[in-house]
C-alpha cells in the first residue's frame, strides 16, 4: 500500500512513464498510477545476435550439442530457460511431463537454469518417476545454442515483466507455448509462432505441445515465424534510438 501510494503521488508529477510491455502498461494504469496519455513503451533491449546466430546452426552442430546434454537426436526435446524458484512454476512443467511420457516414450524435459529450489524440484521429479524424463543441466553460459537443441519451448512463470527467454526463443526460431504472463501475448501469436494457455493449466499446456510434438514439420514452420514477430523491437539499439527520440521530445516540450 506504502508503495502504490508512492507511485500515484509521484505519478502526477511525473513528465512519461517508460513501460517495457503493454500488459506491464495497463497493470500500472488499473492501479492508478498515472494516466494513459504519460505512457510511451519502449521493449528492454538484448543482444539477440547469439540467438539469431543459433537458429542457423547446422543439423551437426545441434546432435553434438544434444549428446553434450545427454539427449539423443531421435527424442523430442522440451525446453525451459529459468532460475529454479517458485515463481517460475517448473512444477506445472512437472505435471505436465508425467502426462506427456505416457504418450512419448522418447520425449525428453531439459530445465536449463539453477538456484535455491532446486533440492524440492529434484524430489517432486524422484516423487513422479521422471529421473530419466527431466534432466536439470545447471548454469548454462551457452543459452542460444542451448535453446537450439530445442523441438518446443515451454514457460510456465506465473507472473513476469516481459519474459526475455520468449524473445531469444523466438529469435533462435522455435515453437512456444507459454502460461499466460504478462508480455506473452507481445512475443506470441496463437496459432502463428505458438500459443497461450492460461496460468497454471496442465491440461492445456500438455495438448499444446501435444499438438506442436503431433506435427513436427508444423511446429518447425511455426518456430520460423517467430523470427519474423520480433523483427527488431528487442535490439539494443532500437531500445537506445527510441529511449533518445523520447527525451529529446520531453525536453522540447519544456524548452
Amino acid at each position: 500500500r506504502i508503495y502504490l501510494f508512492l507511485d500515484r503521488f509521484t505519478g502526477r508529477f511525473t513528465d512519461c512513464f517508460i513501460s517495457v510491455g503493454e500488459d506491464l502498461k495497463e497493470r500500472y494504469l488499473e492501479r492508478g498510477i498515472g494516466d494513459p496519455s504519460k505512457y510511451r513503451v519502449i521493449h528492454s533491449g538484448m543482444d539477440l545476435n547469439a540467438f539469431y546466430k543459433a537458429g542457423d546452426l547446422p543439423k551437426e552442430a545441434i546432435i553434438e550439442k544434444r549428446r553434450e546434454l545427454g539427449v539423443a537426436n531421435d527424442e523430442l526435446v522440451i525446453g525451459k530457460v529459468a532460475s529454479l524458484e517458485p515463481r517460475k512454476g517448473h512444477k506445472y512443467a512437472i505435471l505436465a511431463a508425467k502426462e506427456l511420457i505416457q504418450r512419448h516414450e522418447n520425449i525428453k524435459f531439459l530445465f536449463i537454469g539453477d538456484g535455491w529450489y532446486r533440492t524440492k524440484l529434484e524430489e517432486m521429479v524422484r516423487r513422479n518417476g521422471l529421473e530419466n524424463t527431466i534432466i536439470f543441466t545447471g548454469y548454462r553460459e551457452d543459452i542460444a545454442e542451448v535453446i537450439a537443441t530445442f523441438d518446443i519451448v515451454i514457460l510456465t512463470s506465473l507472473w513476469e515483466g516481459l519474459p526475455q527467454v520468449l524473445v531469444q526463443t523466438a529469435a533462435v526460431g522455435k515453437p512456444i507455448v507459454t502460461f499466460a504472463v504478462e508480455g506473452a501475448k507481445e512475443v506470441v501469436k496463437k496459432g502463428v509462432n505458438g500459443f497461450i494457455v492460461p496460468l497454471k493449466d496442465v491440461d492445456a499446456l500438455v495438448e499444446r505441445v501435444e499438438y506442436l510434438a503431433s506435427d513436427p514439420g508444423r511446429a518447425q514452420a511455426m518456430g520460423r515465424e517467430g523470427r519474423k514477430i520480433i523483427g527488431d523491437q528487442w535490439m539494443v539499439e532500437t531500445m537506445q534510438e527510441e529511449t533518445r527520440q523520447l527525451y529529446e521530445e520531453l525536453l522540447e516540450g519544456k524548452s
